[in-house]
């Protein structure tokens, strides 16, 4: 992989996406900052993380999907990609927690931020990682943990980065060879999947419920208490756990 090191930056999609805007660069460049001022996650939400503790890091990748309604799927890929490596590397206890975030139990240990320019070329896909490695106090924030809170011993970080990229770079390959086992693989780890949970929908309203599956277009479909299904965009809904 092609690799820039920054100590700071507001936010290593930003940066990556400007710089690839300047220059040709190779699939797979890869951007980390030792610190965001401006990091982001989903809707958003600000991506806070202690300096040179942890992972923030974007990579830039082409026409991984060939159309917009695919998008989801590059998503789950990408998702699938981060719990398994988090997993390999004994943190207990993975899931991914729709449509993206990486959870050890029902703690946070990595987010995702995936923006795509469309162009006459295909679409470009900025994607934005953020791992909590040896991030050990999280003020605040009392439902994130890290990898090494979670799994009781320190990592490497240039090890976690290296590993995660090459899974990346596999299940990317793997949806153009077979999309089928990427979404049946992030399934298997969809949080509280068959369970009963409680929501709260857009007009916060609560409600039961059990997680089913995601649509191809990123929806959650959850089962109603009278057995009906119903899809629900991101917005829509929120988990309460």
């Amino acid at each position: 992989m092609f690799l820039i090191k920054l100590d700071a930056t507001p936010s290593t999609n930003d940066y990556l996406r400007e710089l690839s805007g300047r220059e040709s660069l190779p699939d797979y460049t890869v951007v980390t900052a030792e610190y965001q001022s401006a990091g982001r996650g989903q809707m958003g939400a600000k991506w806070e993380s202690g300096k040179g503790e942890n992972l923030m890091f974007s990579v830039l990748v082409r026409n991984a999907v060939a159309e917009a309604g695919a998008l989801f799927r590059l998503n789950a890929a990408i998702a699938l990609a981060v719990a398994v490596v988090l997993e390999q590397q004994g943190v207990p206890d993975i899931s991914i927690k729709w449509p993206n975030d990486i959870l050890s139990g029902n703690r946070k240990l990595a987010g995702i931020l995936v923006e795509n320019v469309f162009g006459a070329k295909g679409i470009t896909s900025i994607i934005g990682i953020g791992v909590n490695v040896n991030q050990k106090q999280f003020e605040g924030l009392p439902n994130a943990s890290s990898m090494c809170v979670a799994a009781e011993t320190a990592f490497d970080r240039d090890v976690v980065l290296t590993e995660l990229v090459s899974e990346l770079k596999k299940e990317v390959a793997n949806l153009s060879i077979d999309d089928n086992s990427v979404w049946e693989s992030y399934h298997q780890y969809l949080f509280r999947k068959d369970r009963p949970s409680a929501f709260e929908d857009e007009k916060g309203r609560r409600f039961m419920g059990m997680i089913r599956h995601v649509d191809a277009s990123g929806r959650l479909v959850v089962e109603l208490e009278d057995a009906t299904l119903k899809p629900f965009a991101i917005k829509e809904l929120k988990l309460l756990y």
